[in-house]
């Protein structure tokens, strides 16, 4: 975990190598100048006595206050290169994801909790942030030149301090790693439960209709309260634990200095050292030390970051689809489609055996079929999101399982059951971000009846939606799909009863509008109500994976078999 962690960071130094040099050349020398500070200081302390006039004093006093005024300015220039490189960290992990979920693997995808990944995806943000800035570059930039540079003044000032300083480190560091091993079994259990509480609250959050109307917040509630409380009292162990480490830390400290000042102040009565001189071994002491306490608060976080971070790598690590990065390309002409001997199993069950079938281009084929015979699967087979476990899906006679899937997304367009409406404006949602001739557009508007809504909207096509299109109908969304499969131009076109939330008038208007559009394009129908497939050039009944019936919708109706049975059986609910 923790050399994936380094890898990744380290991805993102190299992306912004410019910056991290800007980072440490400023802070190493910044650490350097105010260290070098305490010198003059010093120095001004021992020329006091001595002093009859101000300007003795002046190479000394003038040292100290241009090393002081450069110490804020390194201090005051380091901020900026460290904005843009914290900043970036948080953000390359949100691109990765986004990067990652456009070649995901489909099915990957849907073991995916939409809340839980958001809540992934921002806590390995966060969390990136954190070890880049907050560990990395605090041990890079902070920690190790500090220690460095603070031991060679001391070493200068005083020797035998300097190995006294050097044995307490050796004491002090093993303490520190044991002190990590103890409190690694709390962290974790702490980040189960950080795990659980940003699961939980987050589906509430996501489906609000779900859970009110099956009068569930109460029982959510009191679960995510309880993990809450073992959350607070992990950190509160987890806080005394540290505050004894730092309490007696502090204590060493304490015993340091005071033998430092006895032994001082012994040397200054005897004349072998000077006020000065211990005033800055003070500052220094305080200013060694510092780093053991700051690696101790940097390495806990560090765990709890790399606990989290490493849920994020995980998402990350989920296979791709590699259809996406195929070099060969497919070209469409016919729009074709060929199902060869296609067998499916979705975890060990069967859904398609040996199914084969060829639809001719430009023609419009139905699926129809009691719920779990196929029809679903049939139309994920055909956009490649699954993969047969054996056979091909062949377009224009190239198999999608050898060819660039980009290419094939092309020439397709797909209108699932439940319109698929993004958290964004009218127009956004029609023509994503690109640029439309508003006379083209206009005409769709009217074509799809969406120009009703429109007109309403204070904003108009500017209007926001809502995640998932809540503010709009069932109806609105679908005509908002339509409008979106009008403004393409696709030659092969899915839909997935696409009238399913429209009445009969707008149901009527819609197919009108369609005629025309669908013309010579090559058209697959899934049908849970037969009505829709009347005009259907040819209609496919499934069952348990299998052709049952196969013809047009009157030659169908008139034999007996599963598709009759399925009218009769409508036609019963509809009176």
């Amino acid at each position: 975990m923790h050399r994936e962690i380094f890898k990744t960071v380290a991805q993102i130094a190299m992306a912004h190598w410019l910056v991290l040099s800007a980072i440490l050349l400023v802070g190493i020398s910044q650490s350097f100048v105010g260290m070098y500070a305490l010198v003059y200081f010093q120095r001004v302390i021992d020329s006091l006595p001595a002093a009859r006039e101000l300007a003795s004093l002046a190479p000394a006093l003038s040292g100290y206050i241009g090393l002081s005024v450069l110490n804020h300015i390194l201090i005051y220039a380091e901020g900026y290169p460290a904005s843009i490189l914290n900043h970036s960290a948080a953000l390359w992990v949100r691109l990765r994801a986004l990067e990652k979920i456009a070649r995901i693997d489909y099915l990957a995808y849907q073991d995916i909790g939409t809340g839980g990944l958001v809540q992934t995806v921002e806590n390995g943000a966060e969390a990136a942030r954190n070890i880049l800035s907050g560990f990395y570059l605090q041990i890079a930039r902070g920690i190790l030149p500090q220690t460095l540079i603070s031991l060679g003044f001391v070493g200068y000032y005083d020797a035998g301090l300097f190995l006294t300083i050097l044995l307490s480190y050796a004491v002090m560091l093993p303490l520190t790693y044991y002190l990590m091993r103890f409190l690694r079994a709390e962290t974790e259990k702490m980040l189960a439960s950080q795990q659980d509480f940003s699961r939980f609250s987050v589906r509430a959050f996501m489906e609000l209709v779900v859970f009110r109307v099956n009068r569930r917040f109460q029982a959510e509630f009191e679960r995510v309260k309880g993990l809450s409380d073992e959350i607070i009292r992990a950190r509160a162990k987890i806080y005394l634990i540290q505050e004894l480490f730092y309490t007696g830390y502090a204590l060493l400290i304490f015993i340091v200095e005071a033998v430092v000042v006895i032994v001082q102040v012994q040397k200054i009565l005897r004349g072998e050292s000077t006020v000065g001189t211990l005033v800055a071994l003070v500052a220094f002491i305080r200013i060694v030390f510092w780093p053991i306490t700051t690696f101790n608060l940097a390495w806990m976080n560090y765990r709890l970051d790399a606990q989290t971070f490493a849920r994020f790598q995980a998402f990350h690590a989920l296979p791709d689809d590699p259809g996406l990065a195929r070099d060969a390309r497919l070209q469409i002409t016919r729009g074709e489609i060929t199902f060869e001997q296609v067998s499916f199993a979705y975890r060990e069950q069967e859904v398609l055996r040996d199914f084969s079938l060829r639809i001719a281009g430009g023609k419009m084929i139905a699926f129809a079929g009691p719920s779990g015979s196929g029809k679903s699967t049939l139309m994920r087979l055909l956009l490649h999101l699954v993969r047969p476990q054996s056979g091909r899906v062949l377009v224009d006679g190239q198999d999608l399982a050898q060819v660039n899937l980009d290419d094939f997304y092309a020439s397709v367009a797909y209108i699932p059951q439940e319109a698929p409406v993004f958290d964004g404006t009218l127009r956004e949602n029609l023509a994503f971000q690109r640029a439309l001739d508003p006379a083209r557009l206009a005409a769709v508007l009217r074509q799809t009846g969406l120009n009703e809504l429109v007109e309403k909207q204070p904003q108009g096509l500017d209007t926001l939606v809502g995640e998932r299109g809540l503010k709009l109908s069932g109806g609105e969304r679908q005509r908002l799909a339509f409008g979106r499969l009008l403004l393409h131009d696709p030659r092969i076109v899915i839909l997935d009863e696409p009238t399913s939330a429209l009445d009969s008038l707008s149901e009527d208007f819609i197919t009108r509008s369609l005629a025309d559009f669908l013309q010579g394009r090559t058209v697959i129908m899934v049908a849970h109500r037969l009505q829709t497939v009347r005009g259907a050039d040819e209609i496919v009944v499934l069952e348990a994976g299998r052709i049952r019936q196969q013809g047009r919708f009157e030659d169908l109706l008139a034999a007996p078999g599963p598709f009759r049975e399925m009218w009769e059986a409508q036609s019963r609910e509809a009176g």
